[in-house]
């Protein structure tokens, strides 16, 4: 412990003093209060849950949209057929065990692979409401 000079008053004030007594100017800043951490999502517990529900992975990283519109596209797949259903399950939990939880920015990225994936669920739950429409006949 040293004394300094406040900056203020021209006192002699203890460094550790977190103001000076004599007339209030802050000498030394409080240390900062240590911060929680914040845990990050697991990839293997999100796979895992997508494998039980589809999306239930994505809405466990916090993307809950996204994780409803899994559901619904993989519940539709499995409708139409097996196939289709399982193709779209697998995509499910492999968006689930990558990329990163949803942060607290609003930016949103297009990816040009998130597009022709779109682009190929589309076609497929197309081509398995024809083909339903065809045999069913």
């Amino acid at each position: 412990m040293t004394l300094i000079d406040c900056p203020e008053c021209r006192r002699q004030v203890s460094s550790q003093a977190l103001a000076c007594p004599a007339c209030g100017y802050p000498i030394t800043q409080p240390a900062p209060l240590p911060v929680a951490s914040v845990k990050s999502w697991n990839p293997g517990v999100a796979a895992l849950l997508s494998l039980i529900i589809p999306g239930a992975g994505q809405i466990y990283k916090g993307q809950v949209l996204n994780g409803l519109v899994w559901l619904v596209l993989v519940v539709v797949g499995y409708i139409l057929y097996i196939i289709p259903g399982i193709v779209l399950h697998m995509f499910c939990i492999f968006g689930a065990a990558s990329g990163r939880a949803k942060s607290n920015q609003r930016k949103i990225e297009f990816n040009k692979d998130a597009l022709y994936l779109i682009l190929i669920i589309i076609a497929m739950i197309t081509i398995g409401i024809i083909l339903k429409m065809l045999i069913g006949q």
